[in-house]
């Protein structure tokens, strides 16, 4: 790819690489950037790696033209932590930087992007790159972390504002954020490209051609990935389920998380599932897909308002992948239009005892579509795929 001048990337990520977010949604990203472009990846690391740990992360970036450093994350007392952690981003950019070269900055996340933001202000060969992910002070505000009232929310908005007004380009999740923003008379003259949370199809393609559909009374249904987090909504999650083993008294419930199985177990329990149902574990990054692959319905319901617009959940496109359906709610990001149109799962827009018993009645009969898994793979690749990234990213950095 030709270039008018030289450039150098770093790409800042507040995300640890250590982080399965960071094993599947940073360094993918990394090795697509270095086929452009010299990368230099600074990441703020949750825990101390040990020299093995770091050898196995630096083992799957794939470029010599990639350098990595693992930075410390700072997490309390929180506020004067951040501060201290932009500050730091500010002096590494400030070392990053080469007179000679356009200094792209690749920034995930807001904190990230602030640091970039104060940086640019100094020198005029920067162009920041504004990787926002979602909307994250209303996400912030659907978690019950921040309220929509207070002075600090009104204040991120502002940032928020600035960021994309400042940035040389900005990357959204889904494309109803990205028809959202250019609807506002403040952005429609900026830069806005639509880079979902990716799938490496490779990993997913043996064990997809390997699935067989169950018997009724052997299904396995559930979910993956947190559900603590404030955006999942645990009560209707738990109704669809109860509603669902009427159906299929013998269903496996199965759920994968992070999350404290112990506190989980108690919460769902409230709502009427008994926990000796519950199949809870972990599981890494490298043993996800085998997990996923041995379920056959995963239900995703998650808090549905302007927060969630630009939500593109990693684990509805690796569903996907592994040829399994899913169950979501309409006004999550994109999702509710692409079960639609591709016949991929159900939609939920009523979450009424009648209203998902249909539902329950709808997905199960996919299930006996053979043509289900085909189906899936393809809205995953025709959505989801690194293809499409590669894209995205040589007309970024052209």
């Amino acid at each position: 790819m030709k270039s008018n001048y030289e450039k150098n990337v770093t790409y800042l990520s507040y995300t640890g690489m250590d982080e399965p977010l960071g094993e599947s949604q940073v360094i993918p990203y990394i090795n697509l950037i270095s086929q452009f472009s010299e990368v230099h990846l600074i990441s703020f690391e949750k825990k101390k790696l040990t020299n093995s740990e770091k050898s196995l992360i630096a083992s799957k970036l794939q470029s010599n033209k990639t350098i990595w450093s693992a930075k410390n994350y700072h997490k309390s007392p929180r506020m004067i932590a951040t501060i201290y952690d932009i500050l730091s981003m500010i002096y590494l950019l400030f070392l990053d930087r080469q007179r000679s070269k356009m200094h792209y900055v690749h920034c995930r996340g807001y904190v990230t992007c602030i640091a970039a933001f104060v940086y640019s202000i100094f020198f005029t060969r920067v162009r920041y790159i504004f990787d926002m992910r979602a909307f994250w002070p209303d996400e912030l505000v659907s978690a019950k972390s921040l309220r929509k009232s207070s002075l600090i929310y009104f204040l991120l908005k502002k940032v928020e504002k600035l960021l994309i007004s400042n940035s040389y380009s900005t990357i959204v999740l889904t494309n109803a954020a990205k028809k959202y923003l250019l609807n506002q008379p403040e952005f429609n003259h900026k830069i806005f490209f639509t880079i979902p949370t990716c799938v490496d199809h490779k990993k997913f393609a043996g064990l997809v051609n390997n699935r067989t559909l169950k018997g009724k009374e052997s299904i396995v249904i559930g979910t993956i990935g947190t559900l603590s987090s404030g955006w999942f909504m645990l009560r209707e999650f738990a109704d669809f389920l109860n509603l669902f083993r009427k159906t299929c008294p013998s269903a496996i419930i199965r759920i994968i998380t992070q999350d404290n199985p112990e506190k989980l177990l108690s919460k769902i329990s409230v709502f009427g599932v008994p926990e000796k149902e519950i199949e809870i574990y972990s599981a890494s990054s490298d043993e996800m897909p085998n997990e996923i692959a041995k379920f056959d319905i995963i239900v995703m319901f998650f808090v549905s308002n302007f927060s969630k617009l630009g939500s593109a959940p990693t684990r509805f496109g690796e569903a996907l992948a592994s040829g399994v359906p899913c169950v979501v709610n309409s006004g999550v990001g994109d999702l509710d239009k692409i079960v639609h149109e591709n016949n991929v799962g159900v939609v939920t827009t009523d979450f009424s005892d009648v209203a998902m018993t249909e539902n329950c009645n709808e997905v199960l009969s996919l299930l006996g579509d053979n043509s289900l898994k085909i189906r899936c793979v393809e809205a995953s690749k025709k959505y989801f795929s690194l293809e499409l990234a590669i894209n995205s990213y040589e007309k970024l950095y052209g």
